[in-house]
């Protein structure tokens, strides 16, 4: 099952044994949907009060991975559906395109998720093969017989070239030697049509909005939002936290953007991490 984000009990009683004043877990949850300051408006999308949090935002900004109660589900960004993936476990994620979600379960155990229908959702279990730099053919079977071929630029798992086929008989998690390894798997990529499946940033310094009238900024006065000409239009800031930015909503209205506690003492009384949307501003009509 899902691991659920919950407090030890150990550690919060040694706190409070060692005099730390601890308010009560309600107190906590309310505290972490709270921002010190806010320029502009913000939206709160992944309250901790009502036992949501984490966030993992599609490339596009469409799609929004969020957990309920330690459960994965996903937030359509357009007309706010949520709907729950339902998998063994989650270990890690990564969007692989706007509507496929990769899911990796401990002991290299892969999903790939199709969010475009939330309603009717398709979890594909991916069939793990392992590929040493002599025994290449049966990967190049693989890879000309698939529909669809993902190559990850960083892989959720193993310390290996993660590449995933869709369609065929079966769909598969393909670990090959990792890059500039073995010059046969480079020659074998690229005869293969693929999608290179770009890492995640998570601390990019700034993250510039699809319609090209703003950007984002990340640092220790919190999230800001600037117009091309650098003026600041929009900024959230909460202290003692890092904000962590996920990315533009796909119609620039805003970014999103995560916190969490910033020392090891704190993360064990505010576990939570709730997830924010700060606007940006909107041309008055006439402009």
């Amino acid at each position: 099952m899902t691991r659920r984000i919950g407090i030890p009990l150990v550690v919060l009683a040694l706190l409070l044994a060692c005099g730390y004043s601890v308010p009560p877990e309600p107190t906590r949850r309310a505290q972490c949907d709270q921002l010190d300051e806010v320029v502009g408006q913000v939206e709160l999308v992944a309250s901790a009060e009502r036992g949501e949090g984490g966030g993992r935002l599609s490339p596009r900004g469409t799609r929004l991975l969020l957990y309920i109660g330690g459960e994965p589900y996903i937030l359509d960004v357009a007309t706010g559906q949520k709907e729950r993936v339902v998998v063994d476990c989650v270990s890690a994620t990564q969007w692989v395109t706007d509507d496929l979600l990769l899911v990796y379960c401990a002991i290299d155990h892969y999903y790939m998720v199709d969010t475009h229908d939330l309603d009717n959702m398709v979890t594909t279990d991916l069939s793990l093969v392992w590929f040493s730099e002599t025994d290449l053919q049966g990967a190049e079977a693989l890879l000309f017989q698939a529909g669809q071929v993902y190559v990850l630029e960083r892989g959720v798992g193993a310390a290996r070239r993660h590449v995933i086929t869709l369609g065929g008989d079966t769909s598969h998690m393909l670990l090959l030697p990792l890059p500039g390894r073995d010059a046969a798997v480079d020659d074998l990529l690229a005869r293969i049509p693929h999608q290179v499946v770009p890492e995640p940033r998570t601390r990019a310094p700034r993250y510039d909005a699809p319609n090209g009238q703003f950007y984002a900024s990340p640092g220790s006065g919190g999230v800001k939002i600037y117009t091309t000409d650098d003026k600041l239009v929009a900024r959230a800031f909460k202290s003692g936290w890092n904000h962590g930015i996920l990315g533009w909503a796909y119609d620039s209205s805003g970014v999103y953007f995560k916190l969490t506690i910033d020392t090891t003492d704190g993360a064990v009384i505010y576990p939570w991490v709730p997830v924010f949307k700060l606007l940006a501003p909107t041309p008055s009509p006439g402009e």
